[in-house]
């Protein structure tokens, strides 16, 4: 064998090593999704988009809003955000998947209760379900608010003057804080 065959074939081998060996040290998507974000961030740092696609396929879902992907690994979801002009992660976030466990139609938003709990409505997550009844000055009846909630406690004077009562804007919640879905 001569030595530039050698070499060339020394060449050969050593290349497919490297690539055999840096898909190898591509982490698995169940490996990240058990880690914390900061940690996660840290593997997956600056890793192209299409690193990305090409170990662990096509995402199964985007961000709304965001450029990024997300993966499912069993009950868990990993989010990787990319810079939209270089397109390597700059973030990951992983969470455990939430699942609808019932849909109900409010009169104004149609929300839904999660199996962890927690109530989702228009791509927003709340803590509590508050039902918040009295009467408004001047009326007949009772009324009864019910809100979507991050806070704790809604008065009936916060919840009657946020349902649209209010011109004054500092009355009303913030999409992350609280939303009406139904009233009667």
């Amino acid at each position: 064998m001569s030595i530039r065959l050698f070499k060339t074939l020394t060449a050969v081998i050593l290349t497919i090593s490297l690539l055999a060996s840096c898909a190898a040290s591509f982490p698995e998507k169940e490996k990240v999704a058990a880690m914390t974000d900061e940690e996660a961030t840290e593997l997956l740092l600056d890793k192209t988009q299409e690193e990305v696609r090409e170990h662990w396929g096509e995402p199964d879902s985007f961000f709304s809003g965001f450029y990024g992907d997300i993966y499912r690994a069993g009950d868990k979801c990993i989010g990787l955000y990319y810079d939209y002009d270089t397109k390597k992660v700059y973030q990951v976030t992983c969470w455990v998947r939430q699942e609808i466990e019932k849909e109900i139609e409010g009169n104004f938003r149609t929300y839904y209760q999660m199996t962890d709990g927690s109530w989702m409505c228009e791509g927003y997550s709340y803590t509590y379900r508050l039902e918040i009844s009295g009467r408004m000055p001047n009326a007949a009846k009772d009324s009864t608010f019910t809100y979507l909630s991050n806070i704790e406690v809604i008065t009936f004077e916060q919840a009657y003057k946020a349902a649209g009562i209010s011109s004054y804007s500092g009355d009303y919640f913030s999409p992350d804080e609280a939303v009406l879905v139904d009233m009667n």
